[in-house]
């Protein structure tokens, strides 16, 4: 089994432009800002399809429970 690797974070262009000497990475500042902003990116695009179906399955449990509340009746 091999070892598991860790992920590149992808270059942004504002990085991109900046080149080597923009970056603060190099010196070691500012690592664990980048890492967090990844990570809080990353949970942004798992939450929003989240929210959307959250959404759609409590709508449509309303309408349930609506309609069963007037043919019960």
């Amino acid at each position: 089994m091999s070892p598991k690797r860790k992920h590149k974070r992808p270059v942004s262009p504002k990085q991109g432009a900046a080149g080597a000497s923009g970056s603060r990475q190099q010196d070691g500042e500012g690592k664990g800002q980048g890492d967090k902003e990844v990570v809080a990116q990353r949970r942004q695009v798992i939450k929003a399809p989240l929210r959307g179906l959250v959404d759609l399955i409590s709508a449509q449990l309303k309408l349930t429970l609506l309609w069963r509340r007037s043919t019960s009746a």
